[in-house]
């Protein structure tokens, strides 16, 4: 959530924390587990498979961290994929 003109306004789907700009643009400065920060500032789902991620300077998601939610268990290769 976040506090704008005395109401709380709901972040969008994925984002932590948000912020508006000065054109009211709602943008995320921190993201939930399973998502990450690209460079519009919206929060991404990351890769199935994968609980924390990021992105490099082209865009590409990289994977930080496996999850096991689906029964499967998934282990971070060489290339940074679940």
């Amino acid at each position: 959530m976040h506090f704008k003109e005395k109401s709380c306004i709901k972040c969008e789907e994925g984002c932590k924390l948000c912020e508006y700009d000065e054109k009211g643009n709602n943008l995320c400065t921190s993201c939930s587990r399973g998502y990450a920060l690209n460079s519009d500032k919206k929060c991404v789902q990351c890769e199935e498979g994968c609980s924390s991620c990021e992105f490099d300077e082209k865009g590409n998601s990289i994977c930080l961290e496996c999850n096991d939610y689906s029964g499967h268990e998934y282990v971070l290769s060489l290339n940074k994929t679940c």
